[in-house]
């Protein structure tokens, strides 16, 4: 019997935007860095590590145009051959680069591909060092450059059964879940607690979320006070999930999706046992925050 392979990381993710000086924009006013990348796009990458996150590419209209998943070199065929068997049809190259292409049975093309393994190590929360005296809080010129990308969200009519294909496809594995509402799904290399989520929602497939990794809840905190500064008011936060444990803030791009600010996710050790739990409704969200507002879970792409 073949062993199961699969992912290490999610590489980026890849967006179609009717207006690229508008994404270049908000990207910026996050805290992240906007280049040209050959072919028309927006190539978006971390100022840390400067590696690839993301790619802008223009469009009628947002909608997703694609995930990369990094992979070792010596699972890449067979990941290919498990997607295929999940339902997944395998496509020429979509996005220029190595590596092979998919679409998956909801028509959200995917992408593996031998590469560094790009997943922390361990919990990679910077602890709090609390001074004698004043001046344990930052001040408000704290610098907020997000240092990787950690997770996606996206909307589907079936959380449980798109999670079900990318558990078979890539061989992720559930992390907690609500059902009919949401699958957290995490992978066996050592991760974070989720690296992909579904959330159930009618209409199409679509993007909901990307979320960056900053050091600490202050950095959550002043990161979103400098957006809504920009003109970025509208989004969700600063709150804690349930889920993963993370410190969250939601900001609104101009197209109706969100890019979120997160500290203190819980993590999951390379093959490690884990038991998921079935997380009650009320805790789907959030363990606290302000209220959601009634434009989050929207499908913008509708």
């Amino acid at each position: 019997m073949t062993t199961q392979a699969a992912i290490h990381s999610l590489r980026r993710f890849g967006l179609s935007v009717p207006d690229l000086a508008q994404a270049e924009r908000f990207y910026r006013c996050f805290g992240l860095d906007v280049a040209p990348f050959e072919g028309g796009g927006l190539s978006i990458r971390t100022a840390a590590h400067g590696r690839e996150v993301a790619r802008m590419h223009l469009g009628p209209r947002k909608q997703l145009h694609h995930l990369s998943f990094g992979a070792f070199d010596g699972d890449l065929d067979q990941l290919a051959t498990q997607a295929i068997e999940a339902g997944a049809r395998e496509i020429p190259a979509y996005d220029g680069g190595p590596g092979r292409w998919f679409v998956d049975p909801d028509g959200r093309a995917f992408h593996i591909v031998a590469d560094e393994n790009r997943s922390p190590k361990g919990r990679t929360t910077e602890e709090l060092i609390v001074h004698a005296g004043p001046n344990a809080a930052p001040g408000r010129d704290l610098e907020v450059r997000p240092r990787r990308l950690g997770h996606v969200m996206l909307l589907t009519t079936d959380a449980g059964r798109t999670a079900s294909f990318y558990m078979r496809a890539l061989g992720m594995r559930l992390s907690d879940a609500t059902e009919g509402i949401v699958s957290f799904l995490h992978h066996p290399h050592g991760s974070d607690h989720h690296v992909i989520a579904f959330v159930q929602s009618p209409g199409p497939a679509a993007f909901h979320h990307a979320s960056f990794e900053v050091p600490t809840v202050d950095a959550v905190g002043i990161g979103a006070n400098r957006m809504a500064g920009h003109g970025y008011k509208e989004g969700w936060g600063v709150g804690r999930h349930y889920a993963g444990s993370n410190f969250f803030h939601y900001v609104r791009d101009p197209w109706g999706s969100f890019v979120e600010y997160f500290c203190d996710m819980d993590y999951i050790p390379a093959n490690t046992p884990w038991e998921p739990r079935k997380v009650a409704p009320e805790n789907s969200l959030s363990s606290w925050g302000p209220e959601l507002p009634d434009y989050f879970l929207v499908n913008s792409e509708a």
